[in-house]
């Protein structure tokens, strides 16, 4: 649960607006309808400069799309940070290519936890912290 996405569900448990508040952005997704509420109810409390069709968010590219099912859907890309992330992780352990491997894992399937030392604990802060605040 992350205390900063927030949800509206209708009389029958279904939901009907989520809101991602993170500082002084905020990305809202429901019917239009209750987005249009949403707006009307922030927009007295708070003001705000309203941008349709965003395009990025938090180091995050947004694209519109159609599935191949036919369904209106929305792809995120990182490409940046990932090429950012992954020439860190190459420049400090010296390699030129890192392996590859598809996410996300298998359903069901159980991860154990690495009870040794952390190795690259430094490192690892580096990187989580330009995914988290890029």
């Amino acid at each position: 649960m992350d205390p900063s996405v927030f949800y509206k569900r209708d009389e029958k448990g279904r939901t009907v607006i989520i809101a991602v508040i993170h500082v002084d952005d905020t990305l809202i997704v429901g019917t239009q309808e209750e987005i249009k509420k949403f707006k009307i109810i922030v927009g007295k409390r708070f003001g705000y400069t309203d941008k349709d069709n965003f395009k990025k968010h938090l180091g995050v590219w947004y694209e519109e799309s159609i599935d191949e099912n036919g369904n209106r859907c929305i792809i995120a890309r990182m490409n940046n940070t990932i090429e950012s992330i992954i020439s860190t992780f190459e420049q400090h352990f010296k390699q030129k290519k890192l392996r590859e491997f598809s996410t996300p894992a298998k359903p069901g399937q159980t991860l154990t936890k690495n009870e040794g030392p952390a190795i690259h604990a430094e490192m690892y802060r580096k990187i989580v912290g330009k995914i988290m605040y890029n």
